[in-house]
């Protein structure tokens, strides 16, 4: 069988298996949509990596599958010079975004454009007149109008906490309520008091006890930990050439698992976005440590010896989250990415209230680093009524980079 075969042949199986989804979960018009794909999708003639589907007519449309992307694949593939560039098509890109400025720091280029950045400014409530954006109103009553607002919050406490539903149309209100949240993350930092690079590749690992990733992500849904808990492993120390992530001849390293988002399971009550304090919970800081070994113990499996180079431990709950995000559950994510809250079924930038348009993971360009970006570029372009993506791509400059201070050695 060719591999233009094999990849139709995997893209039926994954589309019969999508349609049995939506037949368990009783979502009868997304199983009939599915089944109806069932042999339309044939490879691209002229370029066989890429599949297409067969509409009405005959005519091809592009068929994408939505699936967790790697931005450290772009960023550090490539071989590695001695002088720690890397050769590759990345490079050409990194050379374009230097002259605009995209590599400075934020703060510094929106306020040396005429803008501003208020920290420690908690918005309280989105203000709607007559269906239309009116500004914001800040924690102490302060209240600063605009005839646009752009929410990164996630979708749930945009609609539902900081407009209010007395304000949204019925469908919204409905949505609102039954989407889910993606589980949230916990996460270990560790320092160590070894070279990486000289015990590990310049690789991820996803370090899978077993097979029924189902099971673990249904344990933690259920508010329970799994014994075989699936487990991320990264180390700046070993992508980073220049060494810049931890002393000489020491490391960084970082593990990430999903973790349960109830509060019951982390002994908290209200949450610190309600303003509850947690972090001397003698009950909180106990299930934290024990989560924190678990996996210290995961992350042994590809690193043995971890634990007796341990200088510096650090982690981060769901909890953690909350407090200095205030996402809904904690969530790293923003709306679960299922089958039936993927693609057009996510939010887009604009919303039905005129003026108010949404970035962030739980809009159609989904999560992660390069997701979060494009959905600002989109959210740009909605504001704007402009393709920005095209111009952005097309070298198009937008700032004046003479206006940006930073450079040079050590600058940041």
């Amino acid at each position: 069988m060719t591999s233009e075969a094999t990849a139709v042949v995997s893209q039926r199986e994954a589309v019969a298996e999508l349609a049995a989804y939506f037949e368990a979960h009783e979502q009868e018009k997304l199983a009939k949509q599915a089944k109806a794909m069932l042999g339309q999708v044939v490879v691209d003639p002229k370029n066989p990596r890429w599949l297409f589907r067969r509409g009405p007519g005959g005519r091809l449309k592009g068929l994408f599958i939505c699936g967790p992307g790697d931005p450290e694949d772009f960023l550090y593939r490539g071989t590695r010079r001695p002088d720690g560039t890397r050769d590759g098509d990345q490079m050409k890109l990194i050379a374009k975004l230097k002259p605009t400025g995209a590599n400075c720091i934020y703060i510094q280029a929106v306020r040396s454009h005429g803008g501003d950045v208020r920290t420690r400014a908690r918005v309280e409530r989105i203000e709607v007149e007559d269906g239309k954006v009116a500004g914001v109103e800040l924690r102490g009553g302060e209240k600063l109008s605009a005839p646009i607002v752009v929410s990164n919050a996630d979708i749930k406490k945009t609609f539902l906490d900081l407009v209010g539903e007395e304000q949204l149309s019925p469908k919204t209100v409905k949505i609102m309520r039954r989407s889910r949240m993606a589980l949230p993350l916990f996460c270990v930092y560790l320092g160590l008091d070894v070279d990486l690079r000289e015990r590990m590749p310049n690789t991820n690992f996803f370090v899978n006890p077993d097979y029924d990733i189902e099971g673990a992500y249904a344990e933690c849904y259920a508010g329970r930990v799994p014994e075989n808990l699936p487990l991320y492993v990264t180390s700046a120390s070993v992508k980073d050439p220049r060494g810049a992530s931890a002393p000489e001849g020491c490391s960084s390293i970082e593990m990430v698992a999903v973790a349960p988002a109830d509060y019951s399971f982390w002994h908290v009550n209200e949450g610190p976005a309600a303003g509850e304090g947690y972090s001397r919970n003698p009950d909180y800081l106990a299930v934290k440590e024990w989560f924190t070994e678990k996996l210290i113990d995961g992350a042994a499996q590809v690193i043995p010896d971890i634990r007796d180079h341990i200088l510096w431990k650090e982690a981060s709950t769901p909890i953690t989250h909350e407090r200095y995000t205030l996402a809904s559950g904690g969530t790293s994510y923003g709306m679960e990415h299922s089958p039936d809250q993927s693609g057009m079924r996510r939010p887009r930038a604009k919303t039905e209230i005129e003026g108010l348009y949404l970035a962030g993971a739980s809009t159609v360009y989904a999560h992660g680093i390069a997701g979060v970006m494009f959905g600002g570029l989109a959210c740009a372009g909605a504001v704007l009524r402009r393709d920005l993506q095209a111009q952005v791509f097309g070298g198009r400059v937008f700032g004046d980079p003479d206006k940006l201070t930073s450079g040079g050695p050590g600058w940041d």
